[in-house]
């Protein structure tokens, strides 16, 4: 007869693999909205997505040299909807907040 202190393997419907198909079964991650669970939501990479829809912003530069600055401290990402007509080179530089811009990929 087995002792009672003996380890049991025990394998349920949620156990998976990371990069493999969803299980049967699954523990939900997620966090709150103010009200409800939400799910967390990930790219076939596996990384996070975070909607920052509520963030917006514009700016129009009317002269040679002119700037717009969009404020986006605290986020990883930003998108840059760039319209209407004009003629000249656009360079998109980013800084860390110690004042020294640098070239970003656009």
């Amino acid at each position: 007869m087995a002792d009672i202190n003996s380890r049991l393997p025990v394998t349920d419907f949620a156990d998976g693999s990371t990069g493999s198909a969803t299980p049967i079964e699954a523990t939900l991650v997620g966090g709150s909205d103010g009200t409800d669970l939400r799910a967390l939501s990930t790219n076939s990479s596996g990384v996070l997505n975070v909607n920052l829809s509520g963030l917006t912003g514009s700016g129009t530069i009317s002269a040679l040299n002119g700037t717009v600055v969009a404020t986006t401290a605290g986020y990883g990402t930003t998108i840059f909807n760039i319209t209407g007509t004009w003629v000249g080179t656009l360079t998109i530089q980013g800084t860390n907040g110690d004042g020294t811009w640098i070239g970003l990929k656009a």
